[in-house]
């Protein structure tokens, strides 16, 4: 069953609906009110002022939901996730990234990035975890200086006894899903969901069997993953060769 919207949405939202910039209707905009009902308002209108608005628009509304969520779940295969990134890090994905974008641009994105980590201060804090593959963190995007920061800044956060944060070894021998990272997201008062995306293309998967599917992804990826304190001592131990 899926969410109900109001306004010019459809009345329930598909289910792995297909997110993009096309898209009147997308997830960043569900409000999760008792009025609202996760209603989604739609994207501005081209040529309509207002105020500049934060994200690319395929992102934009994960960007909400997850900073209303009680329960964030990442896992992740290419990069450090956003809420982990230090500005120095992010600066080096934009920078770099195909097309090239604009310097205003990639001020404005690493900024709105950035921003999503005041995630980390609210209270109560919702339930957070993530699970990074090694080569994530062996990845030294923006070169030593920045791949070091980056390496602290995902310690001190871990360190956090609000937060979980395992890292899956490259040793293993074995392996539940390797379609690419995910986030399952708990919006308040709503059954999880599932969120993927790949290319600029954002999909928001609600069907209850299939997140499910992912579900148990997440936790057999948890129980092969190194321990809380045991990915705290690998992530030491890489600082040390630094």
């Amino acid at each position: 069953m899926g969410w109900r919207f109001r306004v010019s949405c459809p009345r329930a939202w598909p289910p792995g609906r297909t997110l993009t910039s096309s898209d009147t209707t997308t997830l960043g905009n569900c409000t999760g009110t008792p009025r609202g009902r996760y209603g989604c308002r739609g994207t501005r209108r081209s040529g309509r002022k207002g105020p500049p608005r934060r994200h690319p628009d395929w992102f934009r509304s994960f960007a909400k939901a997850e900073a209303e969520a009680v329960a964030l779940h990442y896992y992740e295969v290419q990069a450090v996730p956003g809420l982990l990134q230090t500005r120095a890090y992010a600066q080096s994905l934009f920078e770099h990234s195909r097309p090239m974008l604009n310097e205003e641009t990639i001020d404005k994105r690493v900024a709105d990035r950035i921003s999503r980590q005041v995630l980390f201060d609210r209270w109560p804090i919702p339930t957070i975890s993530f699970v990074l593959e090694a080569a994530v963190l062996l990845r030294p995007f923006g070169g030593p200086k920045v791949h070091r920061e980056q390496l602290l800044r995902i310690l001190e956060v871990a360190q956090r006894r609000t937060v979980e944060l395992q890292i899956l070894p490259q040793e293993g021998t074995e392996h539940p899903y390797l379609g690419g990272p995910f986030t399952l997201l708990t919006p308040k008062g709503r059954r999880e969901v599932a969120y993927t995306e790949i290319y600029g293309h954002a999909r928001l998967i609600t069907d209850p069997e299939e997140v499910r599917h992912y579900s148990e992804r997440y936790g057999i990826l948890r129980s092969q993953a190194l321990t809380k304190q045991e990915s705290l001592d690998w992530i030491e131990k890489r600082l040390g060769e630094r």
